[in-house]
């Protein structure tokens, strides 16, 4: 289940799925606090929403219920930006640059789950300069031919083995925000590449 909600958060549907949830929890939360808070039973509250909606007369209790809920509502959107991680996630400098560096963008240190069939392993990599390849601390890879696309939002590239051994595999990757990559490698394993902490 985590696996799937990390893969899906930031799809184009999933994501208003999972915003709208937030907003309605949050929203849910809210009025809940404020209704036992003014001690105003839930009939009487909704009695009195639906009155306001079909008078022309304007109660505080409700004007300060519609603040408190666009309030929770502002407050989760904002949340959900940074939490998926849509506000951190800028294509618009060093991604579009001619000069496009890998390291540059995977800076620091990875977890890889890697998984084929009914199995899943996990390695702990990074990516340092010159786009050398690390597996704890110890060089296995050099990253070579890479590639992108900023309008499909690929990245691709051969692990070529240390030293000067036959390519291991090439992998290509949707980059799905600035934390995650996931997608393929030749050898038929499922990729999913999750930041650890930047350096």
């Amino acid at each position: 289940m985590k696996q799937w909600i990390k893969k899906n958060w930031t799809d184009p549907v999933w994501s208003k799925v999972f915003s709208a949830i937030i907003v309605a929890i949050l929203a849910s939360v809210g009025t809940t606090l404020y209704a036992l808070f003014q001690q105003i039973p839930f009939h009487q509250l909704y009695t009195v929403t639906v009155d306001y909606l079909t008078n022309t007369k304007v109660t505080l209790t409700i004007s300060m219920l519609s603040i408190l809920l666009i309030a929770f509502t502002t407050f989760s959107l904002i949340t959900w930006l940074f939490l998926f991680g849509i506000v951190e996630f800028k294509f618009g400098n060093f991604l579009k640059s001619d000069k496009f560096d890998i390291h540059t963008f995977i800076n620091g240190e990875w977890v890889l789950e890697f998984e084929k069939g009914n199995k899943t392993q996990v390695e702990f990599c990074e990516v340092k300069e010159g786009n050398l390849y690390y597996v704890e601390d110890k060089l296995v890879f050099s990253l070579q031919n890479i590639n992108f696309n900023l309008n499909k939002k690929l990245v691709s590239w051969d692990k070529e083995g240390i030293p000067f051994e036959p390519i291991h595999s090439k992998e290509t990757l949707t980059i799905r925000n600035y934390n995650l990559l996931e997608g393929v490698d030749s050898l038929g394993y499922k990729l999913y590449y999750s930041r650890r902490r930047k350096k």
